[in-house]
């Protein structure tokens, strides 16, 4: 239902506020590291694929759905891409990422979490949930100008991310 920003912002409309407040945000914080028109076309893309995820997620499992989860909701994008990378960037200073290390910092606090519910695979070495968020993050960064083959720091490194955030809370057998 959302393929690119331009549905994200129709669904959303003045839903976008808090989402437009952290990109402005953010954007003034990254105004440094923008030194070339390809620098500013990564941070709009990543500005584009936040939009998408957070609309997505807005409409899956927040105010626009019919499934809210208290916690995995368009709310926990802005927590993770607003106060948590503040704070890291607060305590180790700008300087110590790159401009695309933050920006997938922001990409993978949109993308995370945005499936849910998905059926368990036990032999796999990821958790169903993150798989397909890896795999519907990709596909968001696809519709909002990414390329895999320019940008493959950016797909490896939310592949490695998303999949190091599994975890499985069930008790071990036995």
């Amino acid at each position: 239902r959302l393929p690119d920003v331009a549905a994200a912002r129709a669904l959303l409309g003045e839903r976008a506020a808090p989402l437009d407040h952290l990109i402005k945000r953010r954007r003034e914080q990254f105004a440094a590291f923008v030194a070339n028109a390809e620098s500013d076309a990564v941070l709009a893309r990543t500005e584009a694929a936040l939009c998408v995820a957070y609309a997505r997620q807005a409409l899956r499992h927040g105010d626009l759905g019919d499934d809210f989860h208290a916690y995995h909701n368009e709310g926990h994008i802005l927590d993770i891409c607003g106060s948590r990378i503040d704070r890291l960037y607060e305590t180790i200073g700008p300087a110590a990422l790159s401009l695309r290390d933050w920006c997938a910092l922001m990409l993978f606090g949109a993308g995370h979490d945005l499936r849910q519910r998905e059926a368990a695979q036990p032999a796999a070495s990821i958790g169903a949930n993150e798989r397909a968020s890896t795999e519907e993050t990709q596909r968001i960064l696809d519709a909002c100008g990414f390329l895999r083959g320019r940008d493959a720091d950016l797909y490896l490194a939310i592949e490695l991310m998303i999949a190091g955030s599994t975890f499985d809370a069930r008790p071990l057998p036995g």
